[in-house]
């Protein structure tokens, strides 16, 4: 039986290519307006290092030190660990999906979390290729607490900062290709099924946030945008 409007939760799947602000924009989401944020390259750089199962670790190091998408089983299982079943708040998946396959198995995941019957929206976030390069060249991941941070910026007691291999210039400008090349289909896929909106991530962050929670308001008094 679907869910009532009353008891809908929104489930959030921002897409963008790498230096778009994915993980700023979804924490933001998180932080100011309730949602929860499964940022997908810190769970997995965490899994990576800290998940027990020895063969899933060494899987999902592998693939992130060679830019390859993971199977969508990797995602429903750290969902499961880090998604409580029933949070009573919406949740932001930064990052997700990259692939066609990962598109057509969106309702997997969401069942992985007992939200397959909750509203889904998408946004892609894109900017002119010399704003995400900069960015990305201006980004690093704590060690200690394995968030994307800036250089000044306090994340923890103890960062210890470094760059992601996958931001220097030839691996990233491989990884913005890719994306722009799976991105026509992904949308077809995404946008057969649930409402998906273009948003101007050269914009400051506090609009970016703004403009996606307009459209959120549009969807949730039943309008509709491709």
């Amino acid at each position: 039986m679907s869910k009532s409007a009353a008891r809908q939760k929104t489930v959030i799947f921002i897409l963008g290519a790498p230096g778009a602000g994915k993980s700023t924009t979804s924490q933001l989401l998180a932080d100011r307006h309730g949602f929860q944020a499964f940022q997908s390259g810190q769970v997995l750089r965490e899994a990576a290092k800290n998940t027990q199962d020895p063969q899933l670790r060494e899987l999902i190091a592998s693939r992130m030190e060679r830019s390859i998408p993971m199977p969508v089983e990797v995602y429903c299982r750290l969902l499961e660990a880090y998604v409580p079943k029933e949070t009573g708040v919406g949740l932001v998946f930064d990052g997700y999906p990259r692939t066609v396959e990962q598109a057509m198995h969106i309702p997997t995941v969401l069942d992985s979390v007992n939200m397959s019957g909750d509203r889904v929206v998408g946004f892609i976030l894109d900017a002119p290729q010399e704003i995400l390069i900069a960015r990305s060249a201006a980004r690093f991941v704590c060690g200690t607490c394995g968030q994307n941070t800036r250089e000044d910026a306090g994340c923890c007691d103890s960062p210890l900062l470094r760059r992601r291999p996958d931001d220097s210039i030839v691996p990233l400008l491989e990884r913005s290709k890719r994306f722009r090349e799976t991105l026509p289909s992904v949308r077809e896929i995404f946008s057969s099924r649930w409402p998906c909106f273009d948003i101007d991530a050269s914009s400051p962050q506090g609009e970016i946030v703004a403009s996606i929670r307009e459209r959120l308001q549009l969807v949730s008094e039943g309008g509709r945008e491709v």
